[in-house]
């Protein structure tokens, strides 16, 4: 049985990967734990917003690996397509390539992958059961 410890666990653990502070965690996954609506780009900035970013980043990223992140100016029409196909709520190879996509484009400054996993788990409707998501490094 998932308690509310075994989420606040999860919240923790995917703050304290990634060296940051839990509270926007927090807040995001409350915020997606009631959105009842479909995937959409305002969807994803109100979960950015959390985290401090009301739009997309403006400048360049390179991961760890040394590869780029997709360009800063082409971030709106990247995102724009990638919100035409996004996955049906509950299938999991859709999600874990939109996923993979989302982390890909990395479209803010901060926050990409806490986001990533809230939209994975909200997505997979395992809000009450949370995934920890994988680490990728593009």
């Amino acid at each position: 049985m998932v308690t509310q410890y075994h989420i606040e666990q999860y919240l923790l653990s995917e703050s304290a990967r990634q060296s940051a502070p839990p509270e926007p965690m927090i807040k995001a996954y409350t915020i997606a734990k009631k959105y009842e609506g479909r995937l959409n780009e305002w969807f994803v900035l109100y979960l950015a917003d959390c985290f401090g970013f009301a739009w997309y980043r403006t400048t360049s990223v390179i991961f760890a690996s040394g590869s780029p992140a997709a360009n800063a100016q082409s971030i709106p029409g990247a995102m724009t397509r990638l919100f035409v196909h996004s996955p049906k709520k509950g299938e999991f190879n859709e999600w874990y390539a939109w996923i993979h996509a989302f982390l890909k484009i990395h479209p803010f400054q901060d926050g990409n992958g806490r986001i990533a996993s809230i939209l994975f788990n909200w997505g997979m409707n395992t809000m009450d059961n949370p995934i920890p998501l994988p680490y990728y490094e593009f």
